[in-house]
């Protein structure tokens, strides 16, 4: 059992090395400082106005962004609407009627090309989003209403009550 665990461990641990050669490029926070300083403030502006209508928006973006990933990689072919000759991932099974927001993405990017024609991509757009997003809807917020649920499920005297075995 333990040579299986450590055969195991050592095949994901080579897999990662390798996989971490394969690509040069790397994912910063300040990959627009020069050509579009602005973009985190033009797709921000939108998500938080967007999720002050319509508080669960910033978990649909977020959602957006998953989606998009999870089909051959962070791409934004998500947001490809569909042709005679083309079905996109929008309109597919797992995505119609549930994923959401494709109005707010439009026009965000419509902010992004008015501050920066033509410089930031469609995956750029959403990731930034994605981040947005989450800074928009605050997480410290979720974990109050998480102690708040538990605390209210918490009963003293249960504390001193014997664990069950199953």
């Amino acid at each position: 059992m333990a040579a299986s665990t450590t055969i195991t461990f050592a095949l994901i641990a080579c897999t990662l090395c390798f996989m971490s050669g394969t690509s040069l490029a790397r994912l910063t926070p300040n990959f627009y400082s020069k050509t579009c300083p602005q973009v985190f403030e033009a797709v921000g502006s939108v998500v938080r106005a967007a999720v002050s209508r319509e508080r669960r928006m910033g978990a649909s973006l977020l959602r957006l962004h998953f989606h998009d990933c999870f089909v051959n990689g962070c791409d934004a072919s998500i947001l490809l609407d569909d042709t005679p000759t083309f079905r996109g991932e929008k309109t597919a099974a797992p995505n119609n009627n549930s994923a959401r927001g494709f109005d707010v993405i439009d026009m965000i990017k419509s902010n992004v090309e008015r501050v920066c024609p033509g410089v930031v991509s469609c995956a750029d757009i959403l990731a930034i989003t994605a981040f947005k997003s989450v800074v928009a809807v605050s997480i410290t917020e979720y974990i109050l209403v998480l102690f708040t649920i538990l605390f209210s499920m918490f009963n003293s005297e249960q504390v001193n009550q014997p664990v069950s075995s199953f």
